[in-house]
């Protein structure tokens, strides 16, 4: 049985992978590339990966072509995540119904569930049973979205 596992649900795995390709693809044409500036390695693991993990080594390569320094900068990876903050808004009408403005490039529904999972916890200060209430789910259910997104407190 073959279990598969979309790379956006690897976390700081993309970050392994991606410095893999990177060595390779850089001794491969001869850079000097040894690493990713701090907002290279933010956009790739926000990135949402459609094609997954071939998408990535394909970036990697295009982007270690392009790089003449000796740390790969965001500029060459040619990806943006959907969105890094939050630019949205969501308004409660008399008739409590939510207004979302999206923005123009769209939203990742993943990464607002999380964000809003994570405000939640804060706000309660770790408290899950408070947190839950606040969002409308069970401990259980916030207990295994935690996990999924793999939350701490330090994060």
């Amino acid at each position: 049985m073959r279990i598969s596992t979309t790379l956006r649900e690897r976390g700081d795995d993309i970050l392994l992978i991606a410095q893999h390709f990177l060595t390779f693809y850089a001794k491969q044409y001869g850079k000097p590339i040894t690493s990713f500036s701090n907002e290279a390695k933010e956009v790739l693991t926000n990135y949402h990966w459609p094609g997954n993990v071939r998408e990535l080594r394909h970036v990697i390569e295009r982007a270690t072509i392009w790089e003449e320094r000796d740390q790969m900068g965001v500029e060459n990876l040619f990806i943006k995540p959907l969105y890094t903050t939050m630019e949205f808004s969501l308004k409660r009408s008399k008739e409590q119904q939510i207004a979302i403005d999206f923005p123009e490039k769209g939203m990742n529904l993943e990464l607002l569930e999380k964000e809003i999972i994570r405000k939640a916890i804060e706000k309660t200060h770790w408290n899950l049973s408070k947190a839950a209430k606040l969002l409308g789910i069970t401990r259980d259910t916030l207990k295994y979205r935690i996990g999924k997104y793999q939350l701490s407190p330090q994060k």
